[in-house]
């Protein structure tokens, strides 16, 4: 329980036992720092109305040692409550299943999606109307369904804190809720997810409709649609940062979010997108891996976003951007690749669903979007087993200065069709038969990515592309690829095999046999801002994410209205 006793830590208005924890937490004042010593905090705690200044925050914190847990993957320490302080519902992930799926079930029945987001805010630790606070040095552990919720809160933030199980890490709620800092923390939601170094649990074992399927998806037999109590793990569908509906200005900086379904998932109004809401998000510095579905996930609409100098490692969908609205994202100097393919497949092992959701892409899209402003997917660097978009549409999409290679048969479980759109590629569209007959998308995007690039201000230039289909014939599909655009190897350092890759793999080497000099070649760009500015880029760099220097590709200014600017050590 720590070196204070109870009666002392009752004594002290600045230190908190499992006991006596909720009582401090009410009386806390600006520029107070409240320690939570070791212990085991079973009983969920509710901060109301806490109320920290601009330059006098109010700090909770735990005892959690300050490791670097967020840079070492596949280790998660296990709680200690004997030197963590440990936030628990000490339930089991088999316990809350049951549970979880009824509750689905019954949101099914409701004509609803059969999701868990509706008990969200049943968490461990609860902030509601709250601002200026920080939290820090805590451990989660089976906080099922959430571990941390904020509601209608301002400037807070989430530091140095491990999440272990669960099916919401952190959950946001509120349109008045903004600035929230989310940094050096982890999540593994399923840590059973490695059995002998090897990918298990719902990464290569547990089909995806058995934790997010509906009778509304195509693919999947209608029986699959239907939450089955016994054998759904709808406990699972959830996310590290779940936000619904808040204003923004939100920065998720340098966390390690690995066996999840879902990682960074932003809500906006569905129907009518709010112009208000999902508004400046940056995303930098983190790492996803094993993510069985989405990694980032704006809905509705969304605009402002940054996403820059992160890790994908086997991810099934990298963006997913079905939104009905949405402009001026940057995604920069970020790098990706595969191990291995998720999903049981197609033909499992007797007693195991099959998965059709095995394939993936880098991005997952809508069958009408508003684009108002652009889009820029530019200097990335990836090796890929899939498609950059299977079909649909996505309007002012401007992809540039990429370099990407696509894998080989001999490097791990690589997709049986290597095509950058889809199979369907060389479907036209007909004037008669432009839209299906529920009039929600065109027939031909079904199967493929659109065509419609210029009506929709879609432009695809300076990449250089390695292993799917010829350049030359993609143009002679309809596909208006513009200027200095390359089939050729970009020249990665490497290796690029499933055992051995790193984020430094990408680096480029020129002298590497049968390369596509990519260096110092990518063409200057300027990049439009929703604001009153414009940036200018010169070109003469390399395509890709990493350059010359061995630096990630950054910026030379910086956008004016990041809140959450990153120090000199980070």
């Amino acid at each position: 329980m720590g070196d204070k006793s109870s009666l002392d830590c009752k004594e002290d208005r600045l230190t908190a036992c499992p006991d006596c924890a909720q009582e401090k937490l009410r009386k806390l004042e600006p520029g107070d720092c409240l320690t939570l010593l070791p212990g085991r905090y079973t009983k969920p705690l509710t901060a109301v109305g806490l109320r920290g200044l601009a330059g006098s925050t109010i700090t909770i914190k735990g005892a959690t040692p300050k490791d670097k847990w967020w840079k070492v993957q596949n280790s998660q320490r296990l709680p200690d409550e004997d030197q963590d302080t440990l936030f628990t519902s000490c339930v089991t992930a088999d316990d809350y299943k049951t549970k979880a799926n009824e509750a689905a079930a019954r949101k099914q029945a409701a004509g609803s999606f059969p999701g868990l987001y509706y008990l969200a805010d049943e968490a461990q630790l609860y902030l509601r109307d709250c601002q200026h606070v920080t939290i820090k040095g805590l451990y989660f552990d089976k906080c099922w369904p959430t571990a941390l919720y904020i509601d209608n809160c301002q400037d807070i933030v989430v530091r140095a804190c491990q999440f272990r199980w669960g099916t919401f890490a952190i959950g946001a709620t509120g349109q008045h809720t903004r600035h929230i800092l989310v940094e050096k923390c982890r999540w593994r939601q399923n840590p059973d997810n490695q059995e002998s170094g090897k990918p298990a649990g719902h990464w290569k074992k547990i089909a995806w409709q058995r934790i997010h399927g509906d009778i509304s998806n195509s693919g999947v037999p209608p029986d699959y649609g239907v939450v089955n109590i016994e054998d759904d793990y709808r406990h699972f569908d959830g996310d590290f940062f779940a936000a619904w509906r808040i204003a923004g200005f939100v920065t998720l900086r340098k966390n390690l979010i690995e066996d999840a379904f879902n990682a960074i998932h932003l809500f906006n109004f569905e129907d009518t997108p709010s112009p208000l809401l999902n508004l400046n998000v940056v995303i930098e510095k983190n790492r996803f891996e094993r993510i069985r579905d989405n990694a980032i996930e704006p809905e509705g609409g969304a605009w402002n976003w940054i996403v820059r100098h992160n890790e994908l490692v086997d991810v099934y969908s990298w963006f997913s951007f079905e939104m009905k609205r949405s402009g001026w994202f940057y995604i920069y100097g970020n790098v990706g690749w595969h191990t291995q393919s998720p999903g049981p497949g197609k033909k499992p092992p007797e007693g195991i669903d099959p998965d059709a959701r095995r394939g993936g892409a880098i991005f997952k899209l809508t069958s009408r979007h508003a684009a108002d402003g652009p889009t820029y997917f530019f200097h990335n660097s990836f090796h890929l087993r899939e498609r950059i978009a299977k079909q649909k549409r996505f309007a002012g999409l401007r992809f540039f200065n990429n370099a990407i290679v696509f894998c080989q048969n001999a490097q791990g479980e690589c997709s049986e069709t290597e095509s950058l759109f889809a199979k369907d590629l060389k479907s036209r569209d007909t004037p008669h038969s432009r839209y299906d007959k529920e009039g929600d998308i065109i027939a031909a995007e079904k199967n493929r990515f659109t065509k419609d690039w210029e009506k929709l201000g879609i432009a695809f230039y300076s990449n250089v592309i390695y292993g799917a289909d010829r350049l030359h014939d993609l143009r002679s599909a309809g596909y208006p690829f513009g200027e200095n655009s390359r089939d050729g190897y970009p020249g990665f350092k490497g290796p690029l095999t499933a055992e051995a890759t790193t984020a430094e793999s990408f680096q480029l080497k020129c002298d590497t046999d049968g390369a596509d000099d990519a260096t110092e070649a990518s063409i200057g760009f300027t990049l439009e801002t929703k604001g009153w500015r414009t940036f200018e880029e010169q070109g003469c760099r390399n395509i890709g994410a990493y350059q010359e220097d061995g630096s990630l590709f950054a910026l030379e200014e910086e956008f004016g209205w990041l809140e959450h600017k990153p120090g000199t050590a980070d």
